[in-house]
């Protein structure tokens, strides 16, 4: 076991003022206690202000707040733009202001009658309406054809995202003019009624169908003609069909992006928040300038407040000690 540490002091006094020498002795250690002591509050309590646990969790919880009010407000600005350029495409399918509103309209009603998404839809009519008129149709054509092809995918059993999956590839290559690749091959996994109602359509049967869409024999107007022509028989399958939870959920999105679209058009919402961003971008080296100045005066004053303290509280210390 150790040996106990002792420590003492030695006094050397005459004994005439051994009193004296004791009570002055006795006033300077208090005198050290009390200037230590008043040290370590002063230096606890910067620390304390400084490193503040309890306030860095404060923060912390307001940080992650500030974060995800930020995404839930990003998350809702690329609905609205999204919603935005939607209605934008769709007027540059049109003829006219009727005609646009007709076909937004009918756009609607459709991914809310099929369960699909209003996005796909309005992607495959904004892309296809313009071959389509040109080869004969008008844009209830175009619209009829949206809706047997979200009809035939509910059929097929298609998920929402398969469906919109499928409706996006299609779109794709009827506005290229040809259906082949990688488009025939998705509606052959997701859209088996469809694939169907086409070789039904063509009068052949599915092999041939596959052997023309490898030949690029698929175009665009065979297409639309041999799923137009299927129409009664695809209206009265889809009549039998259940509605199911992702297309439920699907309805929701679609009455809520029509919502945001026309309150955003009511209130400018995006275009004042897009012309802000812009004006920021255009004059985005000043900004950062003064954002960075202002950030090294923080650093300075930090540091210099936590240097001085430091440098306070070491006095202190040699003070106390002398």
């Amino acid at each position: 076991m150790a040996a106990d540490l002792r420590l003492g002091i030695i006094i050397r006094a005459n004994s005439g003022n051994l009193p004296a020498t004791l009570d002055d002795t006795r006033n300077r250690l208090n005198g050290v206690r009390q200037s230590t002591g008043s040290v370590n509050r002063e230096f606890a309590e910067m620390a304390r202000q400084t490193f503040d646990v309890g306030g860095a969790f404060r923060a912390m919880a307001a940080g992650l707040s500030a974060i995800a009010l930020f995404q839930g407000v990003r998350s809702l600005i690329d609905f609205a733009d999204t919603m935005k350029l939607l209605d934008g495409r769709i007027q540059l399918a049109t003829t006219s202001v009727q005609d646009y509103a007709r076909a937004n309209a009918a756009l609607v009603e459709i991914s809310m009658h099929t369960g699909t998404a209003f996005e796909a839809n309005a992607t495959l009519f904004s892309r296809i309406n313009t071959s389509l008129r040109i080869m004969g149709g008008t844009t209830q054509t175009t619209l009829q054809f949206t809706e047997l092809l979200a009809k035939g995918l509910r059929i097929s059993g298609a998920a929402a995202s398969e469906a919109s999956s499928v409706i996006r590839q299609l779109a794709q290559a009827m506005a290229s003019g040809v259906v082949r690749g990688d488009e025939f091959n998705s509606i052959m996994e997701n859209g088996s009624r469809v694939a169907q109602a086409l070789a039904d359509g063509l009068h052949v049967d599915i092999g041939v169908l596959r052997k023309m869409a490898e030949a690029g024999e698929l175009s665009a107007g065979k297409v639309a003609n041999a799923l137009l022509s299927q129409s009664a028989i695809l209206d009265a399958e889809f009549k039998r069909m259940p509605l199911t939870v992702s297309a439920a959920l699907e309805n929701i999105k679609t009455a809520f992006g029509q919502y945001i679209s026309v309150a955003d058009q009511g209130s400018a919402a995006t275009a004042s928040l897009s012309g802000s961003l812009n004006s920021l971008a255009q004059n985005l080296p000043a900004v950062l300038d003064s954002v960075i100045t202002l950030a090294k005066i923080a650093i300075g004053y930090f540091a210099a407040t936590i240097t001085g303290g430091i440098i306070h509280y070491g006095q202190s210390v040699l003070i106390a000690r002398a």
